[in-house]
């Protein structure tokens, strides 16, 4: 049974958790905010990282908020799709000059296998290119990161105002796309989450979780 006490921690922490996230979301999606709160997001979030859209549900306990990243295109030449290679030119070798219609023939015969080689070589590099085009719009997407600062759960699904929950609590970081844009070697996939590496106190933002 629940002491006056234990109800008034719940409301005490479920009203930190409410009008921190709606200052937040203020100064980060509108320009209402008080100067103090637009100067502070202003001041840690770089020009490349924005808020693409956030949910908020006081009432059950639910807050995301989805950044994209959209960093500068990579200046490293594409994987897929090189530089199309031209069929060499058969050159006479023989030093002969004879006007005989064999060799005519044969030089004739010559002439069609090469053009029917370049153009075999023209498809397949014009089949490469626009295999290439999807990976190189791939490459270039933004990274898409969702930040869950929900408040905590218990068994049932219902909200746990007394467990600890942002801004006490850093939030859960989960890569909704993107992974493409990651260095070579790395295993992250989309849908994964992301660990943020921080000694995180409740001076500390959502903008500082995003960067």
């Amino acid at each position: 049974m629940s002491s006056p006490t234990d109800g008034s921690g719940e409301q005490k922490n479920a009203e930190i958790w409410s009008t921190r996230l709606q200052r937040e979301l203020l100064a980060l999606t509108t320009d209402n905010a008080p100067e103090d709160a637009k100067e502070e997001v202003t001041a840690v979030l770089p020009p490349f990282c924005k808020v693409k859209e956030h949910a908020l549900d006081i009432e059950r306990g639910n807050c995301t908020v989805t950044c994209l990243i959209d960093l500068p295109p990579s200046s490293s030449p594409a994987k897929a799709g090189g530089s199309t290679a031209s069929p060499k030119k058969q050159e006479a070798t023989s030093d002969e000059k004879t006007a005989a219609e064999g060799e005519d023939k044969a030089e004739d015969t010559t002439e069609e296998k090469t053009a029917e080689k370049a153009a075999d070589a023209e498809k397949a590099d014009v089949s490469a290119t626009d295999d290439a085009a999807p990976a190189a719009e791939t490459e270039q997407a933004p990274i898409i990161v969702t930040m869950d600062v929900s408040l905590q759960k218990k068994a049932d699904g219902s909200v746990d105002a007394m467990a600890v929950s942002y801004p006490f609590l850093k939030p859960v970081a989960i890569l909704t796309s993107g992974c493409s844009r990651f260095p070579n070697g790395s295993t992250i996939q989309d849908g994964d989450m992301i660990d943020i590496e921080m000694d995180w106190t409740p001076s500390l933002h959502l903008t500082d979780a995003f960067l």
